[in-house]
């Protein structure tokens, strides 16, 4: 902007008033031990709302072979809460091919749960799922971590396969950040077969591992 007529440095914007503000302190840790340094504006913690209800943190460290299982049981605990419904409630994993053995064991009886969701074996079907894809579905809603960025849910369960790089803690990251504050409450379980984060899951309100 060098020749426009201003002077002084940029507004800055640290707070955010997207996710919920109970949530900040883990985010920044994670954060701070996990992603280069000047990656990532930190956030900061901003007023509360009234309204806003108490913030449900869960951590679920499982081995990959039971990490679908585990999945799956945490989206069906979501619904023990009575303010959530099964619109509320979305479900994010690593890859497409994660993504459809979730789907098959939701919609699988006794369970048969509808699922609005972006998962394919093929470029053209995902795009294709991709565009139906909204969150204003009354289904259970299923994605990526890359596909679901610039959207938002109240309910979440996210499952974190792999923590050893940085693209992979970078996901991780935004995946943790895609949780939105609600008057009837957050809730948000991580599913974590990367033994990398371990130390830093023992650190939520509930852990527990398998």
């Amino acid at each position: 902007m060098r020749g426009a007529g201003f002077e002084g440095l940029w507004l800055r914007l640290d707070g955010c008033c997207r996710f919920p503000r109970e949530l900040v302190p883990y985010l920044r840790r994670f954060a701070e031990e996990f992603l280069p340094r000047g990656e990532i504006n930190l956030p900061t913690e901003v007023s509360g709302d009234l309204l806003e209800q108490p913030l449900n943190l869960r951590w679920l460290q499982v081995p990959g072979a039971g990490a679908v299982d585990a999945c799956v049981r945490a989206v069906c605990d979501l619904t023990a809460s009575p303010t959530v419904a099964w619109a509320d409630i979305t479900l994010l994993v690593s890859t497409h091919e994660e993504g459809l053995r979730c789907i098959q064991a939701l919609k699988a009886p006794p369970r048969n749960i509808k699922v609005n969701h972006v998962f394919a074996s093929d470029h053209a079907s995902q795009k294709k799922l991709k565009m139906a894809f909204w969150m204003g579905d009354a289904r259970v809603k299923a994605a990526t971590v890359h596909s679901f960025k610039g959207w938002e849910a109240r309910a979440m369960v996210i499952h974190i396969s792999r923590a050893a790089s940085a693209e992979e803690l970078g996901a991780a990251y935004v995946a943790l950040s895609r949780l939105r504050r609600s008057e009837g409450g957050s809730f948000l379980t991580v599913v974590c077969s990367a033994p990398e984060l371990e130390s830093y899951g023992r650190t939520w309100p509930e852990f527990n591992k398998c």
